[in-house]
């Protein structure tokens, strides 16, 4: 695990669980957590200067590698959530 430091670009992004995330136990399905993730991860590339607009008109997008969650306990309908990103790396591009 990388530990974070002051020069670290983060983000929090608060969302509140809603009908259409959870399944017929009120609970939040596997996909709905990476559309959290997923907003968390666009709007820290905003923050950083790459525009939803400006990537589209470049075609240059950051790049997913890997996702992981580590499941602590069920979101359920109603919750309130902050989801945090981080950029963890950035590599140089490559061919």
């Amino acid at each position: 695990m990388k530990h974070q430091t002051p020069e670290t670009p983060t983000i929090e992004v608060p969302v509140q669980v809603m009908f259409f995330d959870t399944d017929c136990a009120a609970v939040v399905h596997n996909i709905a957590y990476l559309r959290f993730i997923e907003t968390a991860r666009t709007l820290l590339a905003e923050q950083l200067g790459m525009s939803l607009v400006e990537m589209a008109r470049t075609q240059t997008y950051p790049v997913v590698i890997r996702t992981e969650i580590d499941y602590k306990k069920p979101a359920v309908l109603g919750d309130k959530l902050i989801i945090h990103g981080r950029l963890e790396t950035v590599d140089r591009l490559r061919f």
